[in-house]
C-alpha cells in the first residue's frame, strides 16, 4: 500500500510540472484528458474520494456548460479558454496544497499568483448589528437562515452542504485556499445565500481570532 502511495506521490509531482505544457490545449485534447484522469486518480488514492482535495479537483469543469448535440474541439470558444485557464490555476493550487500537506515540496513549481483571502474585514461593520458580539454562530442557526430565501430544493441542498463544509474548515485548519474555494461555490448560488451563510461564519471566526468572543 505504501509503495502504491509513493507511486501516486510521484505522479502528483509530475502532474504539477506538466501544467505549463497544458496551457494552449483544450479540454477535448487527449493529452489533457489523460492528465486529468491520472491526477484525479492520484489525489483520490492518497487522500480518499471524500477528502476536500478530491472533491475540489473533481468539481473543476475546465469547460463552459452548454447545450449541444456533441461537444467537440470545433466548438471551443474564448469563454471556454478562460474557464480552462482558470480551472488549471485552481488545479495547480490544489495539487500544491496537497503535496505541501503531506510534506512533499515539489522541486519544480511553476510560478503562480498567490490567491488572496476574501476581504472579510470590510463587511464587519455592516454585520455587527446582526450578530451580537458575545454570541457564537452555529451551523443549525446558519442553515435555518436559508429557509426564507425561496431557494430551489437542489440549491438549498447544495447551500446546506457548503455551509457544513465551510463550518468544518473554520473549526478545523482554516486553510485559506479551501475557504476561498467554498466561498466561491456559495457565491455562485446567489448573493443572499452568501450573506446568510459565508459572512456570518467568517465574521464569527474573525471575532474569535480578535478575542471578541470565546
Amino acid at each position: 500500500m505504501e509503495s502504491q502511495k509513493e507511486l501516486h506521490f510521484q505522479r502528483l509531482r509530475e502532474s504539477l510540472e506538466q501544467i505549463p505544457s497544458l496551457r494552449g490545449l483544450t479540454a477535448f485534447s487527449s493529452e489533457f484528458k489523460n492528465w486529468k484522469s491520472r491526477t484525479q486518480q492520484s489525489i483520490e488514492t492518497i487522500f480518499g474520494s471524500e477528502h476536500p482535495y478530491s472533491k475540489m479537483f473533481h468539481a473543476l469543469v475546465f469547460l463552459e456548460d452548454r447545450v449541444s448535440y456533441g461537444p467537440s474541439e470545433s466548438l471551443w470558444e474564448l469563454i471556454d479558454k478562460e474557464t480552462f485557464e482558470k480551472d488549471l490555476d485552481q488545479a495547480q493550487r490544489i495539487i500544491e496544497n496537497a503535496l505541501e500537506e503531506v510534506g512533499i515540496i515539489p522541486e519544480i513549481t511553476p510560478p503562480v499568483e498567490i490567491q488572496k483571502p476574501p476581504e472579510i474585514p470590510s463587511v464587519i461593520s455592516q454585520l455587527t448589528n446582526v450578530l451580537p458580539q458575545t454570541r457564537g454562530v452555529d451551523i443549525p442557526q446558519v442553515i435555518m437562515g436559508l429557509e426564507d430565501l425561496g431557494l430551489k430544493p437542489e440549491q438549498k441542498t447544495e447551500a446546506e452542504k457548503l455551509a457544513k463544509e465551510l463550518y468544518a474548515e473554520i473549526k478545523g485548519q482554516k486553510r485559506w485556499p479551501i475557504l476561498a474555494y467554498i466561498i466561491e461555490k456559495i457565491k455562485a448560488i446567489g448573493k443572499p445565500v452568501y450573506e446568510r451563510v459565508a459572512l456570518p461564519l467568517l465574521l464569527d471566526m474573525i471575532k474569535k481570532e480578535l478575542g471578541i468572543r470565546q
